[in-house]
């Protein structure tokens, strides 16, 4: 639909091409700098939580976790995860440096197990067998 002076869009005025170019830049700079902060808040969120090492000794039936971070960690237990249910045990604090030895069942046993826990922001974390960091 066409006005006497011509299409809607010939009367908008549409810049110049430094203007186009400008705003482009300007874009892509924001995106950028979202993307980073995002990035580095994820990045700070998980550093005390990747202090955390947990290693599974089946013979033994336990798991054994570590804190290599620089403060306590809170609520260590042990999950079974077929079927899902908490195993008695754990501890209310891990001080930094510290190890724990969380017994899951008798030696032997071929289910798996998740330690869960709590770092010092109060986000709940899990480390299974594979031993990734999964926030839960």
């Amino acid at each position: 639909m066409s006005s006497p002076a011509g299409p809607w869009y010939a009367a908008v005025q549409w810049g110049t091409v430094p203007q186009w170019v400008s705003g482009a830049a300007t874009a892509i700079a924001s995106t950028w700098a979202l993307t980073l902060y995002i990035l580095s808040r994820r990045s700070s969120r998980r550093s005390q939580s990747d202090m955390v090492f947990c290693h599974y000794d089946r013979e033994l039936a336990q798991a054994v976790v570590n804190n290599q971070s620089d403060r306590p960690i809170v609520d260590v237990s042990t999950y079974a995860l077929d079927p899902w249910d908490n195993i008695p045990g754990g501890t209310p604090w891990l001080d930094p440096g510290g190890s724990l030895f969380l017994p899951y069942g008798t030696p032997g046993d071929s289910y798996d197990v998740a330690v869960q826990f709590t770092d010092q922001s109060n986000q709940r974390w899990q480390k299974r067998n594979d031993n990734v960091l999964r926030r839960i």
